[in-house]
């Protein structure tokens, strides 16, 4: 798993609310004295037994004071140069109430950064840890993740009918959606998502909480109520006058549940999702 510091603006990894929950590390980097003949065969360990040493890491970055930094290896994309991706072999990233304040790539910047901001603690990362950014991805239907990595049996359109609109259709029920989205969520965060476009249903309080369960764990993201009004089969279609009022609604909701924030501030932006 791999994801990134969190920073709460538009030059942000993708950001999320804390960085204990943006920031993991990718197992299996190469060693910094080894070279492609002398590797020794990778003896890959349990997954349990990774994510139980994931979960240690990323629990201890909980204890963490506001101000502190992060040593090691990291890659990243270079803002000035689409499609070059720059591997730092010792670097430095201070963070600072959640956003990245300084950035170091050597060992002349290190001291000076270290010396200028001052964090309270520094994090060295192992040798076969490295830090990378967020992932990004710009396409999830929330719902559908009941079945993921299955139903791929049938075309699009008995598909849609044959497994993906009763699924939704379940998501009435705003306790299943609940649960649903949470784990959700939570898988997003543990491999590296830390910045989505989530489409959920036509249901208006299950949008909702799909809403209150992505601030509450930090997860960035642009979140829609999906409009239907045809297709959709008995008990899952909406008139036009229904999903108008509904969208309103969620985008209230979205807004409210972040008081003060505005613009690119909030850590969810509203959407409508028309199908």
């Amino acid at each position: 798993p791999a994801s990134a510091f969190a920073r709460r603006d538009q030059h942000s990894w993708c950001g999320a609310k804390n960085c204990q929950r943006s920031y993991a590390t990718a197992a299996a980097a190469p060693s910094r004295t080894a070279s492609s003949q002398q590797l020794p065969k990778l003896q890959t360990p349990p997954a349990e037994a990774l994510m139980a040493a994931l979960e240690e890491k990323l629990a201890a970055l909980s204890t963490h004071p506001p101000k502190f930094a992060v040593r090691g290896r990291f890659v990243h994309a270079n803002a000035r140069r689409a499609g070059l991706i720059e591997f730092v072999e010792d670097g430095l990233i201070v963070v600072e109430d959640g956003a990245i304040i300084a950035v170091a790539k050597d060992a002349d910047q290190i001291k000076a950064v270290l010396a200028e901001h001052r964090p309270q603690d520094v994090v060295e990362l192992a040798e076969t840890e490295f830090l990378a950014p967020g992932m990004v991805d710009c396409h999830v239907h929330a719902p559908q993740y009941a079945y993921s990595g299955t139903a791929t049996d049938k075309p699009l359109m008995e598909w849609l009918q044959h497994y993906t609109f009763p699924a939704e259709k379940r998501c009435v029920d705003v306790d299943y959606a609940k649960t649903l989205y949470s784990a959700l969520v939570d898988r997003l965060l543990m491999q590296g998502t830390t910045c989505v476009a989530l489409y959920a249903t036509i249901h208006v309080p299950a949008t909702n909480a799909l809403v209150d369960i992505c601030l509450e764990k930090g997860l960035r993201a642009v979140v829609g109520k999906v409009c239907m009004d045809r297709h959709g089969g008995d008990g899952y279609e909406e008139t036009t006058a229904e999903a108008l009022a509904g969208t309103r609604a969620c985008l209230d909701y979205i807004r409210k549940a972040q008081p003060g924030a505005s613009g690119l501030s909030r850590l969810l932006q509203p959407c409508g999702v028309p199908r």
